[in-house]
């Protein structure tokens, strides 16, 4: 059998196999037909009943699709958020620079305790100066 049209070969091989069969097992052509159409339906059934499962589970498996894409951003929401993000960057980048100078002016600055040792010691240098010129003058 081609598939699409039943030869003559094909005839007499399906009559020699029913004969065969008829003769085997002493069933008459009938009960072997409606037997064999009892089968075809059975598995007909089979698998309209396995076709049903799995286009439920495609079904499932669609709708479960469908509701994790809800969860998506649009291209227009992400392009919001990249600016906001990149705005958010920027503004603490650029805090963090002032800090860094900041942080650069206080170290070049010296501090108030620093200046008053400083000006102690110059003052102590100054009075001893005058001290050591009284005494050479005297």
């Amino acid at each position: 059998m081609d598939g699409k049209y039943i030869t003559q070969d094909d005839l007499l091989r399906l009559s020699k196999e029913i004969s065969l069969v008829r003769d085997l097992a002493g069933v008459s052509l009938r009960e072997y037909l409606n037997t064999r159409i009892e089968a075809v339906v059975e598995a007909t059934d089979l698998a309209k009943q396995s076709m049903e499962h799995r286009l439920a589970s495609l079904n499932e498996l669609r709708g479960a699709m469908a509701d994790q894409a809800k969860t998506y951003i649009t291209k227009a929401e992400f392009a919001m958020f990249q600016m906001r993000y990149d705005a958010d960057c920027k503004n603490i980048f650029d805090k963090l620079l002032s800090l860094e100078l900041t942080r650069a002016n206080d170290k070049g600055k010296a501090s108030q305790t620093s200046t008053i040792i400083a000006g102690a010691i110059g003052f102590a240098g100054v009075l001893i100066g005058i001290v050591g010129i009284i005494i050479s003058l005297m």
